[in-house]
């Protein structure tokens, strides 16, 4: 429950402060809805809006597995998709400013995308021994940990991509952040990326504007192209996504502070 997050961290900060779109947090075993298998049938969203990601595929992720802090997990195996999802929420692609969290863990060498809007927009994680990925989408990016982020609705219209790399190890967890401003008239200022308390990646690629239709469905665990193989493997704790004037960088610090404290990742 809400008030069993704020007395483990001992904060007074709610994600409910800042009007997040969804929120979505394992580690409430109030939202989830499992079958006899503890595979996750929905997955009720915290936010005011009260959204329920619900099962695309034969099974879901699977829960009580995996613990964090001593907190509850969601693990996705590899091997298929287990997808949850949600329609209706069309502040994907419709230019407005997005701040997004993940509380992660990644294990594999084949390639996933663990959270994804609709089609064009996602923010996806990718991983292909050496190279891992945060990207909407994006191709391998270098050796090492590359957090690549992209906005737009086609391969020739990318609004944001950023790219950098440092070293990656595939049991450790992360909190990744993101600001999106696709919109920007400043191309380098049109999105930052960052794990854990690091410094800002910031936009160093792509310098196009933003176009195409906004889509209105988001996918938790996979996306809409299950025929890709990137199937999500291993753990997601938490995702939050803010849209609009609280997208701010220092509302991401003190999202990114709570997750720390919640999860003790770094």
């Amino acid at each position: 429950m809400i008030g069993t997050a704020l007395r483990r961290t001992g904060s007074g900060f709610s994600p409910l402060s800042l009007s997040p779109k969804f929120w979505l947090d394992a580690s409430d075993t109030s939202t989830l809805t499992l079958d006899g298998s503890n595979q996750v049938n929905t997955w009720a969203d915290k936010s005011t809006n009260a959204l329920s990601f619900g099962k695309v595929d034969a099974t879901g992720p699977t829960s009580n597995s995996v613990t964090k802090n001593g907190l509850n997990t969601l693990t996705w195996p590899g091997t298929t998709n287990r997808r949850l999802t949600v329609s209706g929420q069309t502040y994907w692609g419709d230019g407005s400013v997005l701040l997004v969290a993940l509380v992660i863990r990644c294990s594999t060498t084949i390639g996933f995308r663990s959270f994804a809007p609709l089609s064009g927009q996602r923010i996806g994680l990718q991983l292909r021994n050496p190279s891992f990925e945060c990207y909407m989408p994006g191709a391998v990016g270098p050796s090492g940990l590359a957090i690549r982020q992209r906005y737009g609705t086609g391969s020739s219209t990318w609004a944001v991509d950023n790219l950098s790399s440092t070293s990656y190890s595939t049991t450790a967890w992360h909190i990744l952040t993101f600001i999106v401003d696709p919109t920007n008239g400043t191309a380098g200022n049109r999105s930052y990326s960052y794990v854990d308390g690091g410094s800002a990646i910031q936009n160093n690629v792509q310098t196009n504007s933003l176009s195409g239709t906004a889509q209105s469905a988001v996918f938790v665990g996979g996306d809409n192209w299950p025929d890709q193989g990137m199937h999500y493997d291993d753990c997601l704790a938490e995702a939050i996504c803010v849209a609009g004037a609280n997208a701010t960088e220092a509302n991401r610090q003190s999202l990114r502070d709570y997750l720390n404290t919640k999860w003790a990742i770094y």
